[in-house]
């Protein structure tokens, strides 16, 4: 018996999409703006961070209407051009500002990139049982669920390659935003979609997904004359919040005294290429470090239910509700965490020495969109994205129920007040070399990195027509190439409809990609705490 063939992505044409015809900016390059400035929270993420999002659409049912793909090419090029009119600094180029080292947009109409390709299989095929272990044990109902993990490459393919040179001067050249467009054998369409961290957040780059899709469902069929300008209905707020701050000396001094707890400044400038946390080199290993690899975990709403139960059990009368965010999220950190103690008594190390080892901090990305924070106007793009770190002493995260974990969690992410997150915003615009601010966690000590998104609704207002048939079958972001996955990273995601339902996602139950050592991943599937609710 021959071998299953592989799937093959073979790009087709490569275009650089600008700003549309019909707008002022698109008729003369000097009205457009010479610089975007990006404020104090763009200022910490380091541009080889991006954000990566693959959107899958299924064919039209039955090629109704004679339809045989979801989203012309055609198509897609000309709501891109009519969003880019709204988003124009995304067309820009990386540059960092000489006297404050901060980055900022420069070049803006230089354009982004999009890619047209095809994949010869068809979206059926990749929602077929596997062998693959990203999900070991999920019920057969939900394994014609599409994962992200089993589309080619892991998804990766679906993206425009993700540039290697992220010196000040590759920065120059490097698109700030990219669009794959690639089509299967039955129609579907896949979007991939990559935007900097540094120039928005994950609700900033779900709102112009949002506002792509509403572009193209409004624009009229090949052959039929559009009568009105295609112009979103509600413009979004791409100037970055405090990025004109001006201090005077004084004002400068006295926001440079404030002790932020959320970041820290690295020992010296980092260049815009290095991966460096900040944190002092470590020693050489003495060992080649583990093999990190991500699997989906499909958590139903019965299952999630029944872990927000369990974590309120015992609660004190009138005490805050634990959320399911909570009570998953320190399900997942105290079971991970349990391994990690396993696989290092394993390797030989005492009970005593593996808890001194093995780190016990947590770090969660937090909007602080809302009033109680930083009081951004609805459709504000940009960072909003405040990441709080903390922690449980070794032995009682080991043994601790899961409601002290849970409550934990909801306490550490709600520790950031708004008058510190506006001291710690003056505090970063005022230091004289902004590549040297850093997030205050040790990467290299590893430990557990949690990043919400099943709080957006990354389904909603993503359909490309009327038909509930036009909403996407899968939208998740791929786990990076090996050797660039973060041990512990998890991304909480809505769950994906059932293949061919229909949907608009799953929202009552998630998706938990996460990225673990195989001798982690090892310990957890004979974990049978790990998955206790699974079968309810």
């Amino acid at each position: 018996m021959s071998a299953p063939a592989v799937p093959r992505v073979t790009v087709l044409s490569r275009e650089t999409a600008r700003h549309s015809a019909a707008a002022p900016s698109a008729r003369s390059q000097s009205s457009l703006p010479s610089v975007h400035r990006l404020g104090p929270l763009d200022h910490t993420f380091a541009p080889f961070i991006p954000i990566s999002v693959v959107f899958v659409y299924a064919s039209p049912v039955n090629g109704s209407n004679g339809e045989k793909e979801v989203l012309p090419l055609s198509q897609l090029r000309v709501a891109l051009g009519h969003v880019l009119d709204s988003y124009p600094h995304l067309t820009g180029r990386l540059a960092y500002d000489a006297a404050s080292k901060a980055p900022e947009v420069r070049d803006i109409g230089a354009g982004a990139l999009l890619l047209a390709a095809q994949c010869d299989q068809t979206l059926e095929s990749f929602c077929a049982p596997s062998s693959s272990s990203s999900d070991e044990g999920l019920a057969s109902e939900h394994r014609s669920r599409l994962r992200v993990v089993d589309l080619p490459g892991g998804g990766n393919e679906l993206l425009a390659p993700f540039p290697n040179d992220w010196s000040i001067e590759g920065c120059s050249q490097n698109h700030l935003f990219t669009v794959q467009h690639t089509v299967f054998a039955c129609g579907g369409v896949a979007l991939g979609m990559r935007m900097l961290h540094v120039l928005c957040d994950a609700d900033g780059f779900f709102q112009f997904a949002r506002d792509l899709a509403e572009l193209c469902r409004r624009l009229k069929p090949a052959g039929v004359v559009q009568q009105a300008p295609l112009q979103l209905q509600h413009p979004p707020v791409t100037r970055s919040f405090m990025d004109d701050l001006a201090m005077t000396d004084e004002e400068r001094l006295e926001a440079l005294q404030f002790k932020p707890t959320l970041f820290m400044l690295s020992p010296k400038a980092m260049a815009p290429c290095s991966v460096s946390d900040g944190a002092e080199p470590a020693a050489a290993p003495l060992s080649p470090p583990p093999t990190v690899s991500g699997r989906v975990l499909h958590f139903s709403a019965q299952e999630l239910a029944a872990l927000k139960a369990e974590a309120n059990e015992g609660m004190p009368a009138g005490s805050e509700q634990l959320t399911t965010f909570d009570a998953l999220s320190g399900h997942l950190w105290q079971s991970v965490y349990r391994a990690r103690l396993h696989v290092a008594a394993a390797q030989g190390m005492t009970p005593a020495a593996a808890l001194e080892h093995v780190a016990t901090e947590m770090m969660v990305a937090i909007n602080c969109r809302g009033a109680a924070r930083l009081d951004l106007p609805e459709r504000y793009f940009s960072n909003a994205i405040f990441s709080p770190s903390f922690g449980m002493e070794p032995k009682q995260l080991a043994q601790a129920s899961l409601g002290m974990t849970a409550a934990a969690v909801h306490n550490g992410v709600r520790k950031l007040g708004k008058e510190e997150a506006l001291q710690t915003l003056r505090w970063i615009a005022a230091q004289p070399d902004k590549r040297r601010v850093r997030v205050a966690f040790n990467f290299a000590r590893g430990g557990f990195f949690v990043s919400q998104w099943s709080r957006i609704d990354m389904y909603a207002g993503m359909a490309l027509g009327d038909s509930p048939h036009s909403a996407p079958v899968l939208v998740s972001t791929p786990f990076p190439a090996a050797g660039a996955l973060l041990d512990g990273f998890v991304y909480l995601l809505p769950a994906a409809p059932k293949h061919g339902s229909g949907d608009n996602g799953d929202a009552s139950s998630q998706d938990v990609n996460l990225a673990l050592s195989d001798a982690v991943w090892s310990v957890l599937d004979k974990d049978e705490r790990f998955r206790r609710h699974r079968k309810l």
